[in-house]
């Protein structure tokens, strides 16, 4: 009987230990499991601190770089259509933009050359107000987009808020390198360097000669060759858009003040640099042509 009982409290003191060590276990298992689950958390939160960290940096960037789009003056399109474009292209753009717009073709001769007939422009009409001239490249060139201007008008009624507009204006061609505005009127100037990268900021005067409205076609036809100067070698291509809003009334009928909504928006697309060099090659090849060539009856020259 005394064996029995000292048995009977060896069994529960071995069964008490057991328990103690189950829930010694347990408490441990527990103490891991939230241990895990503060890691995990710890884990998540680092990767999202991380990814926050980088959506900084990268905003960070964009505003150093002012790298919105388009960066590059190769994505610098007006309603899909963009400087070197062949005619082809150009016309099927135009479709695209609007299916129902009117095209019409313009051919020209160069100077003292009566057989040198090349597509000169296109242009275009529509019953929404909105008008687009296009003009090619001269000879010996290929016929490619040289110069272009869209003008759409929009009548009372029909007329957009002028802030909506900017704010297009801006997501689509990214901040201007030059801005500035009168009574009723805002100009966008965007300008990109030879290179294609695009200008952050630039003097005024030197925003006037990179935009300057002449084309290969008017620099032959008027014998106008500016050169290259420092100034000119600075430029590339070179959007310019100018808003013009309406005007309140006032009870005398006459009005001055902006209405903020737009009549008219204007963009024209242009590469004087380009055009220069285009104008020399022309001038060159009707110099060229314009030689009298020796009489092959007096024989081959040697």
């Amino acid at each position: 009987m005394k064996r029995f009982k000292l048995g009977l409290m060896a069994f529960g003191v071995g069964y008490g230990l057991i328990l103690a060590g189950c829930a010694n276990t347990q408490g441990v298992l527990e103490r891991l499991s939230t241990l895990n689950t503060q890691l995990s958390k710890t884990k998540d939160q680092a990767e999202l601190t991380q990814k926050e960290a980088k959506k900084s940096v990268e905003a960070a960037e964009n505003v150093k770089s002012n790298k919105l789009q388009p960066s590059t003056a190769s994505s610098v399109d007006v309603i899909g259509l963009r400087l070197g474009m062949t005619a082809q292209d150009t016309k099927a753009a135009l479709q695209t933009h609007d299916a129902a717009i009117r095209v019409s073709d313009s051919y020209s001769q160069l100077p003292a050359m009566p057989n040198s007939n090349y597509l000169n422009a296109i242009s275009t009409s529509s019953t929404s107000g909105e008008q687009v001239a296009i003009e090619f490249a001269p000879p010996p060139h290929a016929s490619v987009i040289a110069k272009l201007t869209r003008t759409a008008a929009y009548p009372a009624g029909a007329q957009l808020p002028l802030t909506n507009t900017m704010q297009a204006l801006t997501q689509k061609y990214g901040i201007p390198t030059l801005e500035s505005s009168g009574a009723i009127s805002r100009q966008l100037i965007w300008l990109y360097d030879q290179a294609g990268n695009k200008l952050v900021s630039a003097p005024e005067d030197v925003a006037k000669v990179c935009t300057t409205p002449l084309s290969p076609t008017q620099m032959v036809t008027s014998r106008q060759n500016p050169g290259i100067d420092k100034t000119i070698a600075a430029c590339g291509v070179a959007l310019r858009i100018v808003i013009t809003t309406g005007v309140k009334p006032t009870a005398g009928g006459l009005g001055g003040e902006s209405n903020d909504l737009v009549a008219q928006i204007s963009a024209t697309l242009t590469n004087l640099p380009e055009a220069i060099r285009m104008t020399q090659e022309t001038q060159t090849y009707i110099e060229t042509a314009a030689r009298p060539r020796p009489n092959s009856a007096m024989g081959p020259e040697l």
